[in-house]
């Protein structure tokens, strides 16, 4: 059975792109029996739903408040300094 470290980081990557089959399988299984990694999973997904809706809400509101470029160059600097 594939590790938990293993399942993890097929979890993160199958958020990326299509893992191929005999991986799919291997995850699923391991995903069947390891409540923690199942768990793992949800929350990545939940993150990304969260994400999503708030990039949505970034795009649909471009014309609304922002910051001004005083405020920009002043966050910019303390970045790049500290």
């Amino acid at each position: 059975m594939m590790s938990c470290k293993e399942a993890s980081r097929l979890v993160s990557e199958m958020r990326d792109h299509r893992l191929p089959i005999r991986k799919q399988i291997g995850l699923w299984l391991h995903l069947a029996a390891c409540r923690v990694c199942s768990a793992y999973k949800r929350q990545l997904e939940v993150i990304g739903r969260i994400s999503r809706a708030a990039g949505e809400m970034v795009t649909a509101n471009r014309d609304g408040p922002s910051l001004s470029e005083q405020s920009r160059q002043r966050m910019k600097h303390r970045l790049m300094h500290h």
